[in-house]
């Protein structure tokens, strides 16, 4: 696998997103690369995304998902540059596999490793499944790791942690905008 100069690293902030950015740092010492972690805000109702691009989240819910983002890149930054591996972070907004692929082919990545929850029957025809999607469509090479949900995780499923929902849920409750469940 010569020529991977920058590695692109999707992550949703869950709980294993560490752990993606532990292994694509293994890689990009191997190759000395760069790493590029990626987090997608996606607007939460894909049938207004498909008639308005900008539709679909509220534009508080929207600041606050990219304040979250802002707060946690450096955690995962840390994780790579503790071991000598430069890492850029990108921001971007739209549907999830399509923007991981668009990223990809703009920055002329050399390999995808992302995180996959694993799903199969029903709740993979209703989420779909991110990481399949993206290594139909990808230019590269994707490698993928399948994680489930860790005991500390305090979501029964990561459709929350994915959708940025864990966080918007505990900021609305903290501000008082709803009453927790």
């Amino acid at each position: 696998m010569a020529g991977i100069d920058e590695i692109l690293v999707p992550v949703d902030f869950s709980a294993c997103s560490e752990d993606v950015v532990r292994q694509a740092t293994d890689l990009a010492q191997r190759y000395q690369a760069r790493l590029r972690i990626l987090y997608v805000l996606e607007p939460l109702l894909q049938a207004e995304l498909e008639a308005d691009p900008n539709a679909g989240m509220t534009a508080s819910a929207e600041v606050q998902l990219r304040n979250y983002a802002q707060e946690r890149f450096p955690e995962l930054v840390r994780v790579a540059e503790e071991r000598g591996v430069v890492c850029n972070c990108s921001l971007e907004r739209g549907r999830v596999p399509d923007t991981i692929v668009a990223t990809s082919d703009r920055h002329h990545v050399g390999m995808i490793v992302m995180g996959t929850h694993g799903r199969r029957g029903p709740a993979r025809a209703i989420m779909g499944s991110v990481a399949a999607a993206v290594v139909r469509r990808a230019n590269c090479p994707v490698m993928t790791l399948r994680f489930q949900i860790k005991d500390d995780c305090e979501e029964t499923s990561c459709v929350w942690c994915v959708s940025g929902m864990t966080k918007l849920r505990r900021s609305l409750e903290n501000s008082g905008s709803c009453a927790a469940h």
